[in-house]
């Protein structure tokens, strides 16, 4: 792991990359995906088979085998703080999730969130914001 925080909490079946940055009192979920350079804040929670992806097959070219073209290139993506991540959510190379949010169970965040929005769907729109 590149960073990690305190009060850390990786629960059973977590996989994760050594470019993982993992913020103070956040944790990964059960059975959770990280793949690649991830940077999550402080105080995010993430509940279980949460996957965060940082690369894609390449997929373009219809005359050459998809298995034969390759992955992209890698987009990181950031997660800020206090945010939290529902069940079986997918995020997607190069999203930032911006502070406050909430992704809902199941969603597929495909780019960028609003401060404090919740956020659900496939793929993921802003349905409201969070009071206060």
């Amino acid at each position: 792991m590149e960073k990690c925080g305190h009060n850390v909490n990786i629960e059973k079946g977590a996989y994760f990359t050594r470019l993982l940055s993992l913020g103070d009192n956040s944790g990964l979920g059960i059975n959770s995906y990280i793949s690649g350079r991830v940077t999550i804040g402080n105080n995010v929670m993430m509940a279980p088979n949460v996957s965060i992806l940082t690369v894609n097959h390449n997929y373009n070219d219809k005359y050459t085998l998809i298995a034969q073209q390759g992955n992209s290139s890698e987009r990181p993506v950031e997660i800020g703080n206090d945010v939290w991540i529902g069940m079986n959510a997918l995020i997607l190379p190069g999203v930032h999730i911006a502070d406050g949010c909430v992704i809902g169970a199941g969603a597929v965040v495909t780019k960028d969130t609003e401060p404090y929005s919740v956020v659900a769907g496939n793929p993921a729109k802003i349905i409201k914001y969070r009071a206060g």
